[in-house]
C-alpha cells in the first residue's frame, strides 16, 4: 500500500480532507465484487493535504494493518466546497474530526498577555485567508468584542515560519493554527495562551462539527463503492480503537509512517500535537454525519472566510444542503465489515 500526499487545494485550509476515488480496473470498481469479499484486493486514492494529528484515525488504520485486513489499496485530495459551489456533484461520506483543532493561540514568550481578553485590539496571524485557523481567529475576535474589548486585527501570513518570526519581532502579537508551534514553545520562543482542546477554546470555536471529512465526486464514489466502503470501515474501526489510547501509544504507531518519522517530526512534538489537537477531536459515532451535525457545521464554516477566486461562498445555497452534499449510504454499507472485524 502506498500513501500519496498532495499540496493543499483551494479548500484544504478548511480542514476538510478530500477523498478522490481512482478510475479504471485497478481502482476497485464494484462490478462483480462484494463489499465483504475482502479476499479480493481493491485500491483507492485518498489525498491528505497536510498530514497531522487530526488525521490520527486514518494513519492508525494504515499503520496498524486495519486497511490491510479490509484490503484497501492506494491513497489524494480535492476541494469539496469549491466544487459544490460550482454545481458539481460531490458527496461527503464520513467524518474523522469533530470540532476545530486549529484553535490554539500563542504569543511571544515573556509577553504580558495572560488571557484572550488581554489581546483586545491586537494583531493575530493566520496562515491563509480561508479555513479553520481563520475561523478560530474570527471566533476569538467576536468573543473579545462580546466581552467589551476591541476586535482582533487578523493578519494573513504566507507561512507558519513567517508568522512565528513576526511574533518574535513584535510584528504580530499572537498567532493561531500551526502544528509547528510545539517546537517553538518547547524552545522557549513562544508561550501558549489557549490550547485548542481546552474548554474555553471549544466553547468559542465550536463543537460537534464535521471538521475533517472525506469526500469525492458522486460518480467516482459509486463506481468505486467497494473500495470506498472498505475505507470507511477501516476509519470506523480505527476511531473505535483509538478511544482510550494514550498519545504515546498512538505516536508510536504513527511514527512508522514517513510523514511522522522522528526525523520529520520529533516524537515529543507529535505526542503534544496528538494531545492538544488530535485525540480530543476524534469524531463520535464512528464518523456518522447527521442532518443536525451538517447544519451546525455549515453555520460554523460560514465564519471561516471561504471563497472561490475572492467570491465569498453562500453556504445557505442548496448546493451545500445535506441531501445534496452528504451521502451516508457508504457508512451504512460498511457496518457489516465493522461488526465482523477481528479485534
Amino acid at each position: 500500500m502506498r500513501v500519496r500526499t498532495w499540496l493543499a487545494s483551494a479548500l484544504a485550509a478548511t480542514a476538510v480532507v478530500g477523498l478522490a476515488a481512482c478510475s479504471g480496473s485497478s481502482s476497485g470498481g464494484s462490478s462483480g465484487l462484494s463489499v465483504t469479499d475482502t479476499a479480493k484486493p481493491v485500491s483507492l486514492t485518498v489525498g491528505i493535504a497536510s498530514p497531522g494529528a487530526p488525521q490520527a484515525a486514518f494513519y492508525w488504520a494504515l499503520e496498524t494493518g486495519i486497511f490491510g485486513k479490509l484490503v484497501i489499496g492506494d491513497f489524494g485530495t480535492t476541494g469539496a466546497f469549491a466544487a459544490l459551489q460550482n454545481g458539481r456533484k460531490m458527496k461527503v461520506v464520513v467524518n474523522e474530526v469533530s470540532g476545530n483543532p486549529a484553535g490554539d493561540v500563542v504569543v511571544k514568550a515573556g509577553a504580558k498577555y495572560t488571557s484572550l481578553l488581554d489581546l483586545s485590539g491586537q494583531s493575530i496571524g493566520v496562515v491563509g485567508a480561508n479555513g479553520a485557523g481563520y475561523g478560530a481567529a474570527t471566533a476569538y475576535s467576536k468573543y473579545i468584542t462580546d466581552h467589551g474589548g476591541k476586535a482582533l486585527k487578523i493578519v494573513i501570513q504566507p507561512s507558519a515560519a513567517a508568522m512565528i518570526a513576526a511574533i518574535q519581532t513584535g510584528g504580530l502579537q499572537a498567532g493561531t493554527n500551526s502544528a509547528t508551534f510545539g517546537a517553538a514553545i518547547a524552545s522557549g520562543v513562544l508561550k501558549e495562551l489557549v490550547k485548542p482542546a481546552s474548554e474555553q477554546a471549544r466553547s468559542i470555536t465550536g463543537t460537534g462539527l464535521a471538521a475533517v471529512s472525506y469526500f469525492g465526486l458522486d460518480d467516482q464514489l459509486k463506481s468505486n463503492k467497494v473500495a470506498v466502503t472498505r475505507l470507511i470501515a477501516g476509519l470506523r474501526v480505527a476511531l473505535s480503537q483509538l478511544q482510550g489510547k494514550s498519545a504515546d501509544e498512538v505516536a508510536a504507531a504513527l511514527a512508522k509512517n514517513p510523514a511522522f518519522a522522528p526525523a520529520v517530526l520529533p516524537t515529543s512534538q507529535l505526542v503534544g500535537n496528538l494531545t492538544d489537537g488530535g485525540l480530543p477531536f476524534l469524531a463520535a459515532d464512528g464518523g456518522f454525519i447527521s442532518k443536525e451535525t451538517w447544519a451546525k457545521s455549515l453555520s460554523v464554516f460560514g465564519t471561516w472566510g471561504l471563497n472561490v477566486n475572492g467570491v465569498s461562498m453562500d453556504l445557505s445555497n442548496s448546493n451545500f444542503g445535506y441531501d445534496t452534499a452528504v451521502d451516508m449510504s457508504y457508512w451504512n454499507a460498511a457496518t457489516p465489515l465493522v461488526n465482523s472485524f477481528a479485534k
